[in-house]
């Protein structure tokens, strides 16, 4: 069955891009001569935003472990998370939390907490994407309509954040004690999963910013479209959205930033990965002196 996904998925991809280079194929000359003209400074910021989304990303499961009631320095977070994270472009994507769920084990820290702090993880920040998505949507579209998937969103996070011990006692089954939770690790969070999706819009407009001759729109608007362009990346089976959060992004951007929306989201996901390996590599080195 997984095997079965991950084979439709690549397809899938591979069949995105084609559709992709379709759409763009008269266009590639010009695309070729905007890179090499690309403006150093906003790339310069463009790194920087990346950098700093992927440091939030340590940051806010670091704050989960606190949630759930394990002590953790984010010198130890950042050294944990990004010693496994770069395996999540392995195809079926889910690498990466089994070799954490290992890592934390061999500090000591048992697999039932490890599987709450990836749960929080993961709801906060689907949660806090489902509401820029939502109302990314909501205006592409012209269906108000699609405002309810922000509320929900936003009525969830909430629910979470006031009765945190009642939704991990139905997921575990068991009563939780009272104050088990610390919600101020949760608030933290939510602050710090909204600052990501802010990072990662911040980007891609600066990457469009640096094109020659491109006028990108306002910063929230980029951000909402970015994010809901990663939204249709994540639930297609293309492995880490490939060839879908493009297409989606270039789409939604309209006709006359379509070009540039593909090449803004193609050098931010390289910059991501190299950044990634970076990380990677900081992280068995503080590993291995620890």
């Amino acid at each position: 069955m997984r095997l079965g996904a991950t084979i439709a998925g690549q397809i899938f991809m591979f069949g995105t891009l084609y559709v992709l280079v379709l759409r763009l194929r008269t266009q590639w000359p010009l695309i070729a001569s905007d890179l090499a003209r690309m403006r150093i400074l906003p790339v310069t910021g463009a790194l920087l935003a990346s950098l700093t989304l992927l440091l939030l990303m340590s940051a806010g499961w670091t704050f989960a472990m606190k949630a759930v009631g394990e002590s953790m320095s984010m010198y130890t977070g950042f050294s944990l998370y990004y010693q496994t994270s770069i395996y999540r472009y392995l195809p079926g994507a889910v690498w990466h939390l089994p070799g954490r769920a290992y890592l934390c084990q061999q500090r000591g820290i048992s697999l039932k907490v490890f599987a709450q702090s990836a749960f929080l993880e993961l709801f906060f920040l689907l949660g806090c994407g489902v509401i820029l998505a939502g109302w990314g949507m909501a205006v592409y579209l012209a269906r108000p309509q699609f405002l309810v998937l922000s509320v929900v969103a936003v009525v969830a996070l909430g629910l979470v954040i006031i009765w945190p011990d009642r939704l991990l006692a139905l997921a575990r089954r068991q009563t939780l004690q009272p104050g088990e939770i610390n919600r101020r690790a949760l608030l933290v969070m939510l602050l710090i999963y909204m600052a990501v999706w802010f990072s990662y819009g911040v980007a891609i407009a600066l990457l469009l910013s640096a094109l020659p001759g491109t006028q990108p729109p306002p910063l929230l608007t980029v951000v909402i479209t970015n994010t809901t362009a990663w939204a249709a990346g994540f639930l297609s089976l293309s492995p880490a959205g490939l060839g879908v959060r493009e297409l989606s992004l270039s789409l939604m951007l309209g006709a006359d930033l379509s070009a540039a929306a593909v090449v803004a989201s193609l050098t931010q996901r390289v910059m991501e990965l190299c950044l990634e390996g970076l990380l990677w590599g900081m992280a068995k080195l503080f590993a291995l002196k620890h």
